[in-house]
């Protein structure tokens, strides 16, 4: 079996198991993703979306994050983790798209990636989620799916990856598989191996 037929048959099979995904995280507006997303490295969905509902009331504006206080910033956002430099990268971001983009999160990757804490994977998720663009972001649960598939390779970086699943899948909505694998691997395929109802017998390993 192909990589390309793998990956067709895990999407199948997923399209059983999530047939409706959302994004993981809460927003409200374009530049509420894009700092969320930031303040996603190395934490989880869930404590992101525990700090953003009072972050973004607070500071309920592009131009007044433009303007927040570092160290106030800070106090919101600690649990998250290496919150002195994602505030800073919130702030700093905030006054670049006022200044560079009209306030408006652009779509192009360079100019994301232009953006304080804005590296290849957080620009893609922005791009996808965003803008519908076609690209599949990976974290350690994608990376987990697709070594027990034998789709990646232990020498794949997370961008090797995800160039590599983007060329695999052509179909629709790719943001959407993105999510179905997170899920599966975040329920399912645990620490490489498939429990429950999960590949065993689906045609997918």
């Amino acid at each position: 079996m192909t990589n390309k037929e793998k990956l067709y048959n895990l999407k199948e099979y997923l399209d059983t198991l999530y047939p409706n995904t959302k994004c993981f995280l809460n927003h409200q507006n374009d530049y509420q993703l894009l700092f969320a997303v930031i303040m996603s490295a190395q934490s989880q969905d869930r404590v992101v979306n525990s700090v953003t509902p009072t972050l973004f009331t607070k500071y309920p504006s592009l131009e007044s994050l433009a303007n927040a206080d570092l160290n106030s910033v800070i106090d919101i956002i600690k649990i998250v983790g290496l919150a002195p430099t994602k505030a800073k990268n919130i702030i700093k971001s905030a006054q670049i798209l006022i200044e560079r983009f009209n306030g408006i999160v652009p779509k192009d990757r360079e100019d994301l990636m232009s953006l304080p804490g804005v590296g290849y994977k957080t620009a893609s998720v922005v791009r996808g989620e965003l803008f519908n663009l076609n690209e599949f972001p990976v974290d350690t649960h994608v990376n987990r799916v697709m070594l027990r598939l034998n789709i990646a390779s232990k020498n794949d970086s997370p961008k090797d990856l995800e160039q590599k699943l983007v060329k695999l899948y052509s179909g629709d909505n790719m943001i959407h598989f993105h999510r179905q694998v997170i899920t599966f691997g975040r329920e399912i395929c645990i620490n490489g191996f498939a429990t429950g109802n999960g590949s065993e017998g689906t045609g997918i390993s």
